[in-house]
């Protein structure tokens, strides 16, 4: 189970340097508890995480599902109204005081039909992605509760000092009291 990937990140290095105004056109802050994109809305942007935190789920019932976190120097937006261009139950939250950069789904656009190599990038990491998620949903439905801990802590240790442990609980669908005594 080692090989598997747990937390679902896009490259940011295909895309233009973080420096290129023409490209990064948005800038925002966002306070902590305040939505970057809220649920059962459309929005197509896409934002590297400048400093601070962002957790992306839904409401399921009564209770929260949180698919991804993104932190300092990581991509995030709802993939699926950046992708399908239609309405998303997904949000963007901020966990923490956050500041955020970004371009529209236009410049994207621009980008991908104007650039092959931008293009043929963007493709594979997207196919990486989607592999990442299908297994993330394997270990979510297969591995044990500790397996799964275990495998948080050894790809990513370092968002639990990012990243409230409630939210990484619900990440990993367990109830934070599991996470406490399985993290020990």
């Amino acid at each position: 189970m080692n090989w598997y990937r747990i937390m679902i990140k896009l490259d940011k290095d295909i895309f233009p340097p973080v420096d290129d105004k023409h490209f990064w056109t948005i800038s925002k802050k966002v306070s902590r508890n305040d939505f970057v994109d809220v649920p059962d809305t459309f929005c197509d942007n896409m934002y590297l995480v400048k400093k601070g935190a962002i957790k992306v789920g839904f409401a399921d019932k009564d209770k929260e599902i949180i698919l991804s976190f993104a932190i300092e120097g990581d991509l995030v937006c709802n993939f699926i109204s950046f992708l399908s261009g239609s309405v998303s139950p997904v949000y963007l939250q901020a966990i923490k005081n956050t500041e955020l950069i970004g371009f529209s789904k236009t410049k994207f656009e621009n980008l991908h039909s104007s650039d092959k190599t931008f293009a043929d990038k963007y493709r594979k990491a997207l196919e990486s992605k989607i592999v990442e998620i299908l297994n993330r949903h394997i270990i979510q439905y297969t591995a044990d509760p500790q397996a799964r801990v275990d495998l948080i802590l050894k790809h990513r240790p370092d968002i639990f000092q990012h990243i409230p442990r409630k939210y990484i609980a619900y990440y990993l669908g367990l109830a934070p009291e599991t996470l406490s005594r399985l993290k020990k």
